[in-house]
């Protein structure tokens, strides 16, 4: 029987979904995104997870993109673009809980945007990231061109765009784009002691944080300020918060519900 290209595990409250096409290098085809959109829509209807972390089969590849091959033999009927996720079932989708990708090897072209549209990442010291689109005449429109600036400083933005050249782990590091660095074959390992340190915290209060973060930085002071205190008044209502406030008088670990 063939092993699924898809593979979706648990870890406490942490989903795990895993791209199992090392033998070319975890590219992405109709059937891989139809596989990340399904893991999602049961990760996302689950209460039990919190937090989604996405990586690659093996050391050499995270993802390096797009199919070409099966693009080119499928056509239009490819779906490697789906109609509520995008590229790969996931960087267009808008999703309430927490993401990470755990970039094991390379993630080049639409593995990167797999990226940029996590909240966070690990990276193995070995791993590349780039998007060499421009190198066989397109742009990188899953998120690449529109995201890459709002992570790393403009002028390596533009320089990743422009002239297609990947850069190591360890830069991608120090510009932001990566949280944590790992050893190789540890970036899994790593994503899911990050995904730990994020259900620390009150899923009820981690998704709202995430949300306002993500939204004031589109809008003035003002709408800043609004959006904090709706956030503030939905905690309020939240079990969540009523045991954050009777762990705390108690002096143990609370014990989320996540409602």
């Amino acid at each position: 029987m063939t092993e699924s290209k898809v593979l979706s595990e648990r870890s406490g409250h942490v989903g795990i979904i895993r791209i199992n096409r090392p033998e070319v290098r975890n590219c992405v085809d109709d059937e891989v995104s139809a596989g990340i959109e399904a893991a999602l829509d049961g990760y996302e209807a689950d209460d039990d997870v919190w937090v989604v972390v996405i990586t690659g089969t093996g050391d050499e590849a995270f993802c390096s993109g797009m199919d070409l091959k099966a693009f080119a033999r499928l056509g239009p009927q490819a779906k490697i673009f789906t109609e509520r996720g995008g590229f790969a079932g996931f960087t267009h989708r808008k999703h309430l809980k927490p993401t990470i990708a755990a970039v094991n090897g390379a993630a080049l072209g639409g593995g990167l945007e797999i990226v940029l549209a996590c909240d966070l990442a690990t990276a193995a010291e070995q791993a590349q990231l780039g998007i060499p689109e421009v190198r066989v005449g397109l742009v990188a429109a899953a998120g690449g061109v529109t995201r890459l600036a709002k992570r790393v400083p403009r002028s390596l933005a533009l320089e990743m765009c422009m002239t297609g050249e990947p850069i190591g782990a360890d830069r991608a590091y120090q510009a932001g784009l990566v949280n944590r660095l790992c050893k190789r074959g540890e970036a899994l390992e790593g994503a899911l002691q990050l995904a730990e340190s994020v259900c620390a915290g009150s899923p009820v209060a981690v998704r709202q944080s995430r949300s306002v973060t993500y939204a004031s930085t589109a809008v003035d002071d003002d709408e800043a300020w609004a959006l904090s205190r709706a956030a503030v008044k939905v905690i309020f209502r939240s079990e969540d918060f009523k045991e954050g406030q009777r762990a705390f008088a108690e002096k143990r670990l609370p014990e989320w519900t996540g409602r």
